[in-house]
């Protein structure tokens, strides 16, 4: 007690204030959450460029900032995070397995093989819905232009493009599946 009333005098006689970056460094947390975009998606695509603007506002609204993160510049292992988003997370990323080392809590934006929290589109049902649609339309030749091999999003859609003509009794037709890059 003598201690605490001693060096409350001198922060009054000194008339200090505590920065509050500091004290939220002290407490263990600084709000950040980093944005950890796959490297191919800092170089642009819309849909990613709008998911990570919407991001920041919702964080931004509960008192978190933002950091995007370059798997490529090694800035995941640099960086202090109270939490973080993969975005364009591939079947052979080593960003999970790095952030699960370092105790870091995450979510990752799209379907996962690890054991973690995951936000998805349903990519095989709605490619799989989206054949039935143009076969109930009349179609019979039905094209699919996948996306990486190594994307998940790309496996599944294939998938659900597989599954749809074989559920219309379509046959697969591997030339009309052609290789895209998105």
């Amino acid at each position: 007690e003598e201690t605490r009333v001693l060096v409350q005098g001198v922060v009054a006689r000194l008339g200090y204030v505590p920065d509050p970056g500091a004290r939220q460094l002290a407490r263990r947390g600084r709000h950040v959450i980093g944005l950890m975009l796959d490297d191919d998606l800092r170089r642009g695509g819309t849909y990613y460029g709008i998911l990570r603007d919407a991001l920041e506002d919702c964080l931004s609204s509960e008192g978190y900032h933002t950091q995007v993160i370059s798997s490529e510049r090694g800035q995941l292992l640099e960086s202090t995070l109270d939490g973080g988003v993969l975005l364009g997370v591939h079947l052979d990323d080593p960003r999970p397995a790095q952030l699960e080392e370092r105790g870091v809590p995450f979510v990752m934006i799209g379907r996962s093989l690890h054991n973690t929290a995951w936000v998805d589109v349903d990519n095989l049902g709605g490619l799989r819905d989206a054949v039935r649609h143009l076969v109930a339309l009349g179609h019979k030749r039905i094209l699919h232009i996948t996306g990486a091999h190594t994307g998940q999003a790309s496996v599944q859609r294939l998938e659900g493009y597989l599954t749809g003509l074989r559920e219309s009794g379509l046959p697969e037709d591997a030339r009309l599946i052609f290789d895209g890059d998105f």
